[in-house]
């Protein structure tokens, strides 16, 4: 039987009832009168149980409640299925990301259409908490790692979120899904020694100049390639560029980073008034076979450095390299870091919004940590030696 209730953060009515399934869901009627709103309920049982009994059609059930609920309030409300819900989301949240963001949300959404199939046609207030884990789960099977998992799962809590706040339904399923524990990657920095072999290895200026901004900017690869004279002061022997990470909801972040004397002997001796400073390697893409890192990966080949793997599960495994160009901007802010900069210089050289972030680059050395030790007075004089407690390394 149909029932109706107040939800304690809502101004409507809420209907319950067994839906086509034979489920008991929760759903709003839209209406603040109760007489009202229990005419809306009683449609939403009668209806499903005549879809129920093959009677009707999910489109035609979604048109009668429509007609119902416009009888009773004069205005057409908006039902959405799962399937029209996600792909409106991801319309929504491209206009406030990046590309590749809005590219890889619209893969996600059509990914999970597809394992939900024929059900992906139910309305959005049926989508239930199974739903989402065997997805999730399948998603596992196929290899991928736990991080990825839990980015799918945070995506379609996102999505469904909205929907909350729209009271297309009473609650996040997602959110009853809890995240799984992460496997942290071994990422580590180049030490300075690795960095100078695979200058070494590198026959090619221009390389050898991406390679140096890597580890003296602590930029990307992409920002490292791309730089342009004309981000270059220098009057002020700095470089002020926009990382290629981050949100375009945001205002637009740039960071100015001061030139090492190394790197800027190197500007100095090829400046030039405007365009790219290495033409050759701006023109190339990021990624694929011919790309910059898989070049940098065969530097690392030639310099004899080797670069330990994580190999891929199931199909859509990835292998994980623990050294990368990537490496370069760990090891720019670890070696200060164990130079001892603070926490706070070292965010605002890198571009990092949060400690935690920075924290993950931060791989301080054990000499580091000996002399950090070693700082602690003695609580014990050593045998033979006065009490004194005074500091001793």
């Amino acid at each position: 039987m149909a029932s109706i209730h107040r939800h304690p953060d809502s101004r409507y009515y809420q209907a319950a009832y067994v839906d086509a399934d034979g489920r008991r869901v929760y759903r709003s009627t839209k209406q603040t009168n109760r007489s009202d709103a229990w005419r809306v309920a009683l449609t939403f049982e009668d209806t499903a149980r005549e879809a129920r009994h093959g009677n009707v059609t999910a489109a035609q059930m979604r048109k009668v409640i429509g007609m119902t609920l416009k009888n009773i309030s004069g205005e057409s409300p908006v039902l959405h299925t799962i399937a029209d819900w996600c792909r409106s989301w991801v319309a929504d949240k491209s206009l406030t990301r990046s590309p590749g963001t809005g590219q890889r949300y619209a893969a996600e959404m059509e990914e999970f259409l597809e394992f939900l199939g024929p059900q992906a046609n139910r309305d959005i207030s049926q989508l239930n908490k199974g739903d989402i884990q065997r997805y999730r789960d399948s998603k596992l099977q196929t290899g991928i790692s736990a991080s990825s998992a839990n980015l799918a799962l945070k995506m379609l809590r996102s999505c469904i979120s909205v929907a909350v706040r729209q009271e297309l339904l009473t609650s996040n399923p997602a959110m009853a899904i809890d995240l799984l524990p992460k496997g942290r990657t071994n990422k580590r920095p180049l030490t300075r020694e690795e960095v100078a072999k695979i200058l070494a290895a590198a026959d090619d200026d221009e390389w050898v100049g991406v390679i140096k901004y890597g580890y003296y900017v602590g930029a990307r690869l992409s920002n490292a390639a791309k730089v342009r004279w004309e981000e270059i002061q220098f009057e002020q022997n700095s470089v002020t560029y926009s990382p290629v990470k981050q949100r375009t909801d945001r205002e637009e972040k740039t960071l100015q980073v001061p030139l090492h004397p190394e790197l800027l002997e190197y500007l100095l001796e090829r400046r030039k008034s405007s365009g790219p400073v290495f033409p050759h390697l701006s023109k190339l893409t990021t990624g694929g076979k011919t790309g910059l890192s898989l070049t940098f990966r065969d530097l690392l080949d030639k310099a004899g450095i080797t670069y330990s793997t994580k190999a891929a599960k199931g199909k859509r495994g990835r292998r994980v390299y623990a050294v990368g160009y990537h490496s370069l901007r760990h090891s720019f802010n670890s070696d200060l870091a164990n130079l001892g900069v603070s926490q706070e210089l070292r965010q605002k050289l890198v571009g990092h919004a949060s400690e935690a972030v920075n924290d993950g680059y931060t791989h301080v050395e054990l000499d580091t940590l000996r002399e950090a030790i070693h700082r602690l007075p003695r609580l014990q004089a050593e045998a033979g030696t006065s009490k004194d407690i005074s500091f001793r390394c």
